[in-house]
This record gives C-alpha cells, structure tokens and sequence, in this order.
C-alpha cells in the first residue's frame, strides 16, 4: 500500500502548470517542517473543472493553491469566501474548514509584503498596472489601501478593466485606461510612473509568449521600479529591459514565495522560512 495516499493532499490547479515551482518549494518546505503532506501538480483542461474538482477535494483534502485561469472560475464551486476574495472576485488559496472550502487570496499578502519592501509607507502618485485577471485584482486590491493619486491600468479589452473596477468603487482613485495599441499614451503614462506591475503572463515561460514584453523598451525608464508577476524565467524581457535602464526590479519570485507562505500559515498553522523557500526556488529554476 502507498504510504502516501494517507497524506493530507494539497497542491496547485491550473492550467498549464509546467512553469510552476510550487510542487517543489512545498514538499521540500513541509519535509523542514515535518508536516506530512504532499503537494501535488494538478494540471485541469477547463471543460474538466468540475468533475476533477471533486474527485480533488474528496478525501484527505487540506487545501489548493488555484492559479491562471481559474482564480475567477473557480469560486462557484467554493462554500464561502473570505473579506479579501469576495471584494477582488479572485482566490488563490483554498482552504478545507470544518469540511466547508473558504476561498482566500493570498496573492495580497504576496504583493503587500513586496511594495512594503520596496516603498515602505511612501505614498504612490503614478502608478501602472497591466492585466485584469485574478492577480490584477489582488495588485489593485493593495494599490488602493496603500493610497495612490493615479492608476493607469493597460489591457486587451477595456470591458474586463471596467468589470474589475466595479468591485473596487468605494475607493477614490483617479484611473485611465489603456489599450497596448495606444501605444504612445501607454508610453507617456508609462515614463511618468513611479511603479509599473506587470499581472499578465507575457514572458511566463510555457506560455509560447516567453520572449515578450508587454510594453516596448521605450516605455521603460530608470525612475520606474518594475515589478513583474512572472517569476519563471527568474528575469522576464520586460525585467531585463528595466535592468538595462538602471530601473529598479521586484522579483516574481519574491511575490510567489510570500504568497505561499501565506497559504502553508492557512493550510498547517505553521510559519515557513522566507529564506529556506526562496533558496529552494531559485535551485529549482536552475534545473
């Protein structure tokens, strides 16, 4: 008998998950942490959401990490959600309460704790974000607490962008927004921003799109700090056009790393080492 299929399962769905790191930052983690449980990939077509989800969250669950696309998709099939997901209409983490699934977004805490390291309580004036996705939500969920005076926010269709401000209509905030055809607007905006997060997986790599940048070299200038969402490759295009500009670069992976450190808290009450799981990612991607 495998000793295994008694283990607390957890892991990430997604798809495709060839690019993640989670699978190996966890197990080696939860082994430092003598947590027994075994962090699986579960790679989900969407026409097999449901039924797969249910056969995933039968027996032994603990909990899931939910990544693109399903961080919207998947909440239908959840119990209740907590503060942060129910405003942001996005959930990265499931948790297994009292045999009840709770949608949380630790994606928050992920880009929180980056901004924090990076601005500390300084007050952004300019700032762009690019996407609308599950990420894009948590990024804008942190952006409008902190305090910022004005949001450009660039995307393929201007109808997702308005959908996703609608949650966020309590907030005050000057916002603008772009297509990636307007193309010199998108540079002006660009230039005169103190932070450009990019939350779309242009540059992932498994994505077919890995040598591509959401904005042009021109957009990029040395007073901008670039935060790309993308954490494999370590450097992304639009990272390495920031570092050939002097900008300063928060890491992806930095972000991955906090938000999962995050979800292990929720999952086994138990604090990971920032450290430990980052040394452990950066080994994995050398691979």
């Amino acid at each position: 008998m495998n000793k295994d299929k008694h283990k607390k399962k957890v892991g990430i769905m997604g798809f495709p998950l060839g690019h993640s790191l989670s699978p190996g930052m966890h197990n080696h983690i939860y082994k430092t942490l003598s947590f027994d449980s075994y962090y699986d990939r579960w790679e989900i077509e969407e026409k097999k959401l449901s039924t797969e989800f249910k056969k995933i969250t039968q027996k032994n669950f603990l909990g899931a990490n939910v990544t693109v696309p399903y961080k919207e998709k998947i909440i239908p099939f959840l119990d209740f959600l907590n503060e942060e997901s129910e405003i942001t209409g996005a959930v990265n983490t499931i948790v297994k309460q009292n045999d009840k699934l709770v949608g949380f977004n630790t994606d928050i805490f992920g880009i929180e704790c980056c901004l924090n390291n990076q601005f500390g309580d300084m007050k952004l004036n300019n700032v762009v974000l690019i996407g609308s996705g599950g990420a894009a939500r948590a990024a804008l969920y942190v952006l409008l607490n902190k305090g910022i005076g004005n949001l450009t926010i660039i995307n393929r269709t201007k109808s997702n962008v308005e959908n996703m401000l609608k949650r966020f209509s309590k907030f005050d905030c000057n916002y603008e927004i772009l297509n990636f055809s307007d193309k010199n607007e998108v540079k002006i905006k660009s230039l005169e921003s103190e932070l450009i997060i990019n939350t779309t997986t242009l540059g992932m790599k498994g994505s077919g799109m890995e040598l591509i940048s959401p904005l042009d070299q021109d957009c990029i200038s040395g007073k901008s700090v670039i935060f790309d969402l993308v954490y494999n490759p370590r450097i992304t295009k639009l990272m390495s056009m920031a570092i050939s500009k002097n900008a300063d670069i928060i890491e992806g992976i930095d972000m991955l790393v906090y938000q999962a450190s995050k979800s292990i808290e929720l999952w086994t009450g138990l604090t990971p080492s920032f450290e430990e799981m980052k040394n452990k990612c950066l080994e994995l991607l050398k691979k």
